[in-house]
């Protein structure tokens, strides 16, 4: 969590609200991503979760070369991806897209990637969306990071093949743990004594009720 506080500048949100998933910045020392791809590879091979510091699914999809077949493969993937990141835009661009009339694409969100008014239609709003995703979370210099990260996480042993085969959320829990706990997974992760050995050596004691107790 440390390496995302604003003043290390390596790690950015691009929401207006500051609420978004972690993005690596354009303007951070390719060498300090690297390290940062080399602590998320120890992460997964020490089974040490990096806790409550969150970079998306981008972050696994990119680990597992798979970003391109995953949140860039259509404009509902892309929208869902972005969400993570920048709710407000992505809930504007979906409203864009499910609007027929076309009267609510607003030419200015796609400006960066060379999109004119007259470009957009109904027939390849969904194609800009996708550019348009791309452009925000990938490029203006952000993919030189990604692939610095990528470098560093592979550095020693190549992942792709093997992270490929699991799903983004599952990939996510192998390296940044599950941010909640419930009672029920505490209580089912406790191995309770079951012998009278086994009760003296932890401590229990049996009471009338047959209820272990401390």
């Amino acid at each position: 969590e440390e390496v995302g506080k604003p003043c290390h500048g390596l790690f950015e949100t691009i929401d207006d609200e500051n609420e978004g998933n972690y993005l690596p910045s354009a303007k951070g020392d390719e060498r300090d991503f690297v390290a940062f791809g080399r602590i998320l590879c120890r992460c997964l091979m020490e089974e040490i979760p990096i806790g409550n510091f969150s970079m998306g699914p981008l972050l696994y999809e990119f680990l597992a070369n798979a970003y391109d077949q995953r949140s860039f493969r259509s404009a509902d993937n892309a929208l869902s991806t972005l969400s993570h990141y920048d709710r407000s835009l992505a809930n504007g661009w979906r409203n864009m897209m499910n609007d027929k009339s076309g009267a609510s694409f607003v030419a200015g969100d796609f400006s960066d990637i060379g999109c004119a008014l007259e470009a957009i239609t109904n027939d390849n709003n969904k194609n800009w969306i996708v550019e348009g995703t791309r452009w925000r979370l990938l490029k203006q210099g952000r993919m030189r990071s990604w692939k610095a990260i990528q470098k560093g996480f592979n550095e020693l042993i190549d992942f792709n093949i093997q992270l490929a085969a699991f799903k983004t959320k599952e990939l996510e829990y192998m390296i940044e743990g599950r941010h909640e706990i419930s009672a029920d997974d505490i209580i089912e992760s406790i191995e309770w004594p079951i012998t009278n050995r086994q009760i003296e050596e932890s401590g229990f004691k049996a009471e009338h009720s047959n209820l272990l107790v401390i």
